[in-house]
């Protein structure tokens, strides 16, 4: 460290021997951009505070016996004694890089210069006049692996994209078949494509807040609910955001709440969620457009073309069957429609309650010992078949009910948490569940398998993987590659489309069908 005493407004060096003295390494060696690291307004040009000791010229500087020019001696660099080492030199009182003038700051181990692009160092890239970075994926800054760490960080640019206009990615040396190219984000960007066999980001830029419009744009605050109409609309249980959306046509709309948490009834705009998780189309027969299960107010809602009213539960925690205004529910997190009747899971009950037009009655569960934590429920196959699957979240497993009775079958799952496939498979905590029929491949249950950030089917009693590693993350791809981060609901599209709420990255995703 240079030290200096100011007496009388007289400042004096008081030697290359106190450097450094007393003060960590971060202090005493500015970064490579010269700015001081404690005082960053400082600029790093020391000598300008120095005043030239007699017999020096002016603007040089006395280093022991010698005068010495800190802004260029690669002795004195900056200060007495800052030697610059290797191929670098000083420029402007600071130890550079320079070759051709075209280099500033960035050096391999040999001490050569490195641009943008450049194979000479295998851990470094940068551009001229930047200090230099590291490389994402650790390996040498060529073409095909040119992600630099803090530049690109946006969903849409993990690869880059080759002059020829293929865009290949990160670390891969062939195209893949789910990524294009998407020259309105910039020239080294891909972006997902919604290809057969396809993992896409349909809604939601990934983070936490609240916004309409493009879909790509807008956000959502952990969504857990979602469900499609015939039409091919998503609507959305915003469980952070107190309020159900719709993404149609590429745009994000808020269909009823006004985000303050709270049980109000009233028109779409000024009505009250508490953290809604559940959300269920019934049929047109029923004369309203939506059911939710309103979880934080223990109630189930219905949304109607300009209301929103209270279908059934009290506002308060509780257990009791009886008319549909004085029964209770204990959070409520998913629904289903059968028959004209309405199948609710009962999460904080475990069980699951059966609401029709005047009445909420118990039908399955006692406690926790048949099942616990029940989260998503759905029909097999159509709403005039009587049997429904339950994700049951803390027993992980997917059980079975005929809906006559209050008994329980066993469809998947050890009981055991895991991430195992095959029969009976390993679940941790699944939650939202729907019924998929492919003319190809027969019927099964598709399973939100949370805590496994994965999407699992159970056909025949035999669980698969669908999409999803087991690690968190999100990345749009091959079903192969991408990655979830705590999935809670699935919801199936006429066209086999597995629409996901995936919660932790606080969007809605899309597994295009085969």
């Amino acid at each position: 460290m240079v030290v200096l005493l100011s007496l009388f407004g007289c400042v004096r060096y008081l030697g290359s021997s106190d450097r450094d003295a007393g003060l960590p390494d971060s202090a005493a060696h500015p970064d490579a951009r010269g700015e001081h690291p404690i005082f960053p307004d400082v600029l790093p040009h020391h000598d300008q505070f120095l005043v030239p000791d007699s017999g020096c010229p002016a603007g040089l500087t006395q280093c022991g016996p010698t005068c010495v020019d800190l802004t260029s001696d690669p002795l004195h660099c900056g200060m007495c004694g800052e030697a610059c080492t290797g191929a670098l030199t000083c420029v402007d009182s600071l130890c550079r890089c320079v070759q051709n003038g075209l280099c500033n700051g960035c050096c391999d181990g040999a001490g050569k210069c490195v641009t943008l692009g450049s194979v000479l160092s295998p851990a470094k890239c940068g551009r001229d006049g930047e200090p230099c970075k590291t490389c994402d994926d650790g390996k040498s800054c060529t073409a095909d692996a040119c992600t630099i760490k803090g530049e690109r960080s946006s969903t849409l640019n993990k690869g880059y994209c080759l002059i020829n206009g293929v865009c290949v990615a990160q670390g891969a040396s062939m195209v893949d078949a789910c990524m294009a190219c998407d020259p309105t984000k910039s020239s080294v960007s891909w972006t997902a494509v919604a290809g057969p066999g396809c993992v896409v980001t349909v809604a939601g830029d990934t983070v936490a807040g609240f916004a309409d419009g493009p879909a790509a744009t807008a956000r959502f605050s952990k969504p857990q609910g979602l469900t499609v109409d015939a039409a091919g609309a998503v609507f959305v249980a915003d469980t952070g955001n107190h309020r159900i959306r719709k993404i149609s046509g590429g745009v994000v709309t808020t269909v009823a709440g006004d985000g303050q948490p709270g049980l109000v009834d009233g028109t779409a705009a000024t009505a009250r969620f508490n953290e809604p998780a559940g959300i269920a189309i019934p049929p047109a027969t029923i004369g309203f457009e939506l059911l939710v299960a309103d979880t934080g107010n223990h109630v189930i809602r219905r949304v109607e073309a300009a209301a929103v009213k209270t279908q059934a539960g009290t506002g308060l925690a509780g257990s009791l069957d009886g008319d549909l205004l004085v029964a209770s529910f204990n959070q409520p997190a998913g629904l289903t429609v059968v028959g004209g009747k309405v199948y609710v899971a009962d999460l904080g009950n475990h069980c699951i309650r059966v609401v029709d037009s005047s009445s909420v009655a118990m039908l399955a569960g006692t406690g926790r010992t048949s099942i616990s934590a029940p989260w998503g429920v759905v029909a097999a196959g159509s709403s005039l078949q009587s049997v429904i699957y339950i994700g049951d979240s803390a027993g992980h497993k997917i059980l079975s009910n005929d809906t006559a009775g209050p008994s329980l079958s066993t469809v998947a799952g050890s009981g055991a948490p895991g991430f195992a496939d095959g029969s009976p498979g390993q679940f941790n905590s699944p939650r939202g569940i729907d019924w998929l029929t492919l003319a190809t491949d027969g019927s099964s249950v598709v399973v939100a398998d949370s805590n496994n950030h994965a999407i699992r089917v159970v056909k025949e009693g035999v669980v698969s993987t669908l999409a999803g590693s087991g690690t968190p993350g999100h990345a749009d791809g091959k079903i192969g590659t991408a990655t979830f981060n705590a999935p809670s609901d699935v919801a199936v599209d006429t066209k086999g489309n597995i629409y996901v709420a995936d919660t932790g990255s606080h969007c809605i995703r899309m597994i295009v069908a085969k």
